[in-house]
């Protein structure tokens, strides 16, 4: 097999993976990872695409392939020559490439919302809550209104009363009473 034909081979194969992935094929899924315990803690997978991730790696591949071909034929470089362009011209095009997924990753956003995030702010009760006993409320929280369930240390809040979120325990608020200003 002569050098050209590798490339080409390479080049090709290259060409090939990015279609595939075009239609979803491939190995590269972009899972994003996060966990609320309830707690302090959050955990959560945002750093971004990885410079050997599968979209990386097949533009590097098509790169050197197609590289090493235009070298080889277009300037009939030595073919330790036409090797060297094949890898800088793939790294430059999967550095490029990886570049463009960090920009297009960095612009995703997250409509999750933790516990931590309800503390602290206003809400209305919409069942009434009575002592040692459950009711509900209404909190808007980044931008989303939500409905959890709600308890309070000491007394009764009743029905369109505004309170405080003081902290989240098994998904159930624990709330106080704002005071009227």
């Amino acid at each position: 097999m002569t050098l050209l034909t590798f490339f080409y081979i390479v080049g090709i194969l290259g060409i090939v993976l990015v279609l595939l992935s075009l239609f979803g094929v491939g190995g590269d899924h972009d899972f994003d990872h996060s966990f609320d315990s309830g707690g302090d803690s959050d955990s959560s997978s945002d750093s971004g695409p990885s410079l050997f991730s599968y979209r990386v790696i097949i533009s590097f591949i098509t790169a050197f392939g197609m590289g090493g071909v235009l070298t080889y034929r277009l300037s009939e470089a030595t073919p330790l020559w036409s090797v060297f362009a094949g890898i800088i011209t793939g790294i430059v095009v999967a550095l490029i490439v990886w570049g463009l997924l960090k920009i297009t990753f960095s612009q995703q956003a997250s409509s999750l919302i933790n516990d931590k995030d309800f503390i602290g702010m206003s809400g209305i009760v919409t069942i009434p809550i009575f002592s040692n006993q459950i009711g509900e409320i209404s909190v808007v929280v980044n931008g989303q209104k939500k409905i959890l369930m709600a308890t309070v240390d000491s007394g009764e809040c009743p029905e369109g009363a505004l309170i405080q979120v003081k902290e989240i325990n098994a998904g159930i608020a624990l709330v106080e009473l704002k005071p009227k200003n």
